[in-house]
């Protein structure tokens, strides 16, 4: 899970909330195996939200059979992914993936980038 809190330094963890003899039985995950997951580790809350939308993106529009998908979900900066602009601070301002085969829904989590 990702924490959406607050913090000096976001942090993706599986551990537990609860202890394990208070968790409910361990049901199967109803959520694909293959989902994309991001391993770099994000510095500020904004930047987590604007990962968690990207990635949302990504699989919500069959990220895997873009035309191009180049550092998408990789450790490269997101301003090196494929199609987004960034200001000279390295802000994202901008997503161009018009013409990239992007077929489905566009998720909800894009209301998390502000800029």
């Amino acid at each position: 899970t990702v924490s959406m809190q607050p913090t000096i330094s976001p942090s993706v963890s599986r551990q537990p909330l609860q202890s394990p003899s208070k968790l409910p039985s361990q049901q199967p995950s109803r959520t694909p195996s293959h989902y994309p997951t991001v391993s770099m580790q994000p510095t500020t809350l904004y930047e987590v939200q604007q990962r968690v939308a990207l990635v949302a993106l990504y699989g919500a529009t069959n990220g895997d059979e873009w035309e191009s998908s180049t550092n998408w979900l990789s450790d490269a900066p997101m301003c090196e992914w494929y199609g987004l602009d960034c200001n000279n601070d390295d802000d994202m301002i901008a997503i161009y993936l018009g013409w990239n085969s992007l077929h489905g829904s566009i998720p909800s989590e894009l209301g998390l980038l502000t800029n």
